[in-house]
């Protein structure tokens, strides 16, 4: 293609330029361009920003004239940067680069870009209001350059560009951010486009939901405390139609008054709300709020008095009984400057400590308590107040471990014996909350009875037992016990007769037949004056039927003690008793064990002749009686005496016997002794009975029995 001419028809083509760089440039090749100026050859490297000139029209004047170096070539242009050469342009018609120098000689510089555009990708629909990104490639099949590229939607021109410069051949992708969806809900073409290529894409813009504005809010910029405001606002909904749609009206105090109200499309609303200055500030931000959009207006309120307002509140969360905490306020005195301006430190509203301050108006302070926690526990309300305001929060107290208190026993100072009662006490937790704490009723510090109670912290109960007065005693003390506490009174038993109890019980565990011990208690009257009081001592085997071992009878009187004392020989059969002294009120027994004497066998009713012929056969009888244990195989001898000082055992007899036992044996022998007189004895191993025994010759005897005899 050749060089237009004249310059001024080549100069209204030029459909775009390209920046002019010192010290570079491009050829036809895209690797170096030649400019002739009046000073010679500059060669034009890769272009830089700074030193871009532009041309929206020219003549053959304006090319012609000279620019010294930092001179703006027209209305348009940027400063040149090099003195090295003037007005230098590039400039392209359809097909080709051009360069023009300040003689108006156009140097061929190459083919011109074309940008082919393809891939756009964007969101198919897209909510009224909402943003979206466009995303496309662009591939330059002309020579290196730079094109305008345009975004538009039907007919809007979103997003134009002509900063995008690539080589002949060059691809990028082309990013347009942030897109705000205005346009009314409908079906629309998304295009892009560059000189020579576009691409389109359909979108939808859809109605969004719904979407409740404030569009206007109006109130007093200042008010007196304790005036009334009127608040207008109007609110709009820019989205669908919604049904029960919440609007609420926030005062300082929180949220004053609420309400729900239908909203079609483009819906518009206008409320009016009240607020009475009543809050401890020097502005009050007064607020109304949907859940889409909220507004807030500020509305000065002028006091007459002091008035400090609580800004803010600083204190632990948690504490221990115990712990040292600081809590500080920020105050700020929003109504007139005041002395003596109280401020306190409260838990429940329960006064912990208190301060005074001097406060200018609008003057700020901060007051700071230090407070040792001596709350028992729990979640409490801790705030500070003023007279004008307060502010608070919850703090916790660690609840000390379980613990429990008894109190307001309430119990008869007498009960007549045998007669029924009431005891009740309150059972108070002052601790952790706990379930199931037990709780004992006693008399004379025994458990007679139990039962469990569940109690949150600081929570009382009340319990009761009922017991009957039967006990054998003048006074006994009623309480109640926990693990941690303990209440007791003394209550008297009241008798109407005579009632003799026995204490301090001394008698033998154990004890063999035949043997004497002594059986001892302490009697006291707790009653009325007694004649003729039985007494007793007495043994039960288990039976019904008991055994009276002993008995008298006594004159005892009132409040009267008698040491009673009863000495008894064992005659019991061998086993296992309980033995006592009783009165007819009272007795003290103890476990007795009667066991069986070790084994003894007695003699007893030995009879022999008192005259034996020598060597003549006789026969001599005894009685063998075992007072002790059971036993078999026992000896019984038939001994004499010789008179030389050694005994002849007559005759022998093996026996059984079971205890107290009696059983008679009959010795048979032969009086095989000199004659004379012997002693001839019956023999245990326990016992004897002897007789003297003439031993006579043959024909000389005469029969003389012997019984009973007490000789040995």
């Amino acid at each position: 293609m050749s060089v237009p001419s004249p310059i001024e028809t080549w100069v209204q083509r030029i459909r775009r330029l390209t920046p002019v760089v010192v010290d570079g440039g491009y050829d036809a090749d895209h690797n170096e361009v030649v400019i002739v100026t009046e000073s010679g050859v500059v060669n034009l490297p890769e272009p830089q920003e700074g030193s871009e000139v532009i041309v929206k029209t020219a003549t053959e004047n304006e090319i012609n004239t000279v620019a010294p170096p930092g001179v703006v070539i027209d209305d348009v242009g940027q400063e040149i940067s090099s003195d090295q050469w003037q007005s230098l342009y590039f400039a392209a018609d359809d097909e080709q680069w051009y360069l023009i120098n300040q003689l108006g000689d156009a140097v061929e510089g190459g083919e011109r870009p074309v940008f082919e555009v393809s891939d756009l990708i964007a969101p198919e629909q897209i909510d009224r209001g909402d943003s979206y990104d466009v995303s496309f490639d662009i591939e330059n099949t002309g020579g290196r350059g730079r094109d305008e590229i345009t975004l538009s939607l039907d007919d809007d021109v979103l997003e134009t560009t002509s900063d995008v410069t690539l080589d002949a051949d060059g691809t990028d992708t082309i990013t347009f951010e942030g897109i705000e969806a205005t346009q009314r809900p409908g079906d629309y073409t998304l295009t892009v486009e560059t000189p020579d290529s576009s691409d389109t894409v359909g979108i939808e813009i859809e109605r969004p939901p719904s979407n409740v504005q404030v569009t206007s809010l109006e109130a007093p910029s200042d008010a007196d405390a304790g005036d009334t405001i009127h608040v207008q606002a109007e609110l709009t909904n820019e989205g669908s139609a919604k049904d029960n749609v919440g609007v609420e009206f926030i005062t300082p105090a929180g949220v004053q008054e609420s309400t729900e109200d239908d909203f079609g499309f483009l819906e518009v609303r206008e409320y009016t709300f009240e607020y009475t200055a009543e809050d401890v500030v020097s502005v009050a931000d007064l607020t109304v709020e949907t859940p889409n959009d909220s507004d807030t207006l500020g509305v000065s309120i002028n006091y007459g008095d002091p008035a400090v307002s609580v800004e803010s509140l600083t204190a632990p969360a948690e504490a221990d009984i115990g712990d040292e905490i600081t809590v500080e306020a920020d105050l700020l005195n929003v109504g007139q400057g005041g002395d003596d301006l109280g401020v306190s430190l409260l838990a429940d509203d329960e006064t912990l400590d208190t301060t005074t301050l001097d406060l200018d108006q609008d003057e700020e302070t901060t007051v700071t308590f230090e407070y040792e926690v001596d709350l028992a526990g729990g979640t409490f309300d801790l705030a500070v107040e003023t007279d004008a305001d307060r502010r608070s929060q919850e703090i916790f107290v660690a609840f000390p471990p379980t613990e429990t208190e008894l109190s307001n026993l309430d119990v008869p100072d007498s009960v007549p014996f045998e007669d029924s009662a009431t005891a009740t006490a309150d059972v108070t937790n002052i601790g952790d909350p706990a379930d199931d704490l037990l709780v004992e009723f006693t008399i004379d510090g025994d458990v007679l009875n139990s039962t469990t109670v569940d109690l949150d912290f600081d929570e009382t109960e009340t319990v009761s037992f009922t017991f009957t007065a039967d006990m054998l005693e003048q006074e006994i003390t009623v309480g109640f016990e926990t693990d941690d506490d303990s209440v007791s009174q003394l209550v008297d038993i009241t008798f109407d007769d005579p009632f003799v109890t026995t204490s301090d019980y001394d008698a033998p565990v154990s004890v063999e037949i035949g043997q004497t011990r002594t059986f001892a208690a302490t009697l006291e009257n707790i009653g009325k004056d007694g004649q003729d009081i039985p007494v007793g001592l007495f043994a039960d085997e288990g039976t019904s039927d008991e055994q009276v071992l002993e008995s008298e009878s006594l004159d005892i009187d009132g409040g009267g003690i008698v040491e009673q004392s009863f000495e008894h020989t064992i005659e019991l059969d061998p086993g296992e008793y309980t033995v006592g002294i009783f009165t007819p009120h009272a007795s003290s027994t103890q476990a007795l064990t009667v066991d069986t004497p070790p084994t003894e066998i007695l003699v007893d009713s030995f009879e022999i002749p008192d005259a034996i012929e020598q060597d003549d056969d006789f026969e001599a009888t005894a009685e063998i009686t075992n007072i002790g244990e059971e036993a078999t195989g026992l000896s019984v001898d038939l001994i004499a005496d010789e008179g030389t000082g050694s005994e002849v055992v007559l005759d022998e007899q093996t026996v059984g016997l079971d205890f107290d036992e009696s059983k008679e044996v009959v010795f048979e022998a032969t009086a095989e002794l000199d004659i004379g007189s012997r002693e001839i004895g019956v023999f245990t191993d326990d016992d004897s009975e002897v007789r003297t025994v003439e031993i006579v010759e043959d024909g000389s005897s005469f029969d003389v029995t012997i019984t009973d005899a007490d000789v040995n």
